[in-house]
């Protein structure tokens, strides 16, 4: 996507996937706090270390996970014409739907605005 080295990669994140990454970061460190809880000290790194394995092992990550990435694949491959090598095999096509929520109010005043000026847009194409 073209990010420069100052640039934070959370700013190019769509909502749904800024609330996996909040839902995972509360649960992460609420897994953390309980840990230490237990334990009755201050965790080791190898201890939090093992807190982070079994937290991320936890099933209910999987499909929420799955569905991050085949939103990312898919809309930034779509919508902002940027591929990602690695998620490849997540990209699947936007409907319709898709493309209107991502454009919202500029969605439709772009449509406005080609409904409005189809008799220049059918001479563009005839000078084609």
């Amino acid at each position: 996507m073209d990010l420069k080295a100052n640039d934070k990669v959370r700013d190019t994140f769509f909502s749904e996937i800024l609330d996996i990454i909040a839902a995972y970061e509360s649960g992460l460190a609420d897994a953390i706090k309980c840990e230490y809880e237990r334990v009755g000290h201050i965790l080791s790194q190898q201890e939090t270390e093992e807190v982070f394995r079994r937290f991320e092992n936890m099933a209910l990550w999987k499909p929420l996970i799955q569905r991050g990435r085949v939103k990312m694949a898919s809309r930034d491959m779509a919508l902002r014409d940027a591929f990602h090598y690695q998620l490849s095999e997540y990209i699947q096509p936007l409907d319709k739907d898709e493309y209107q929520k991502f454009l919202g109010a500029v969605g439709d005043e772009l449509d406005k605005l080609m409904q409005e000026n189809q008799e220049v847009l059918r001479r563009l194409k005839e000078r084609d």
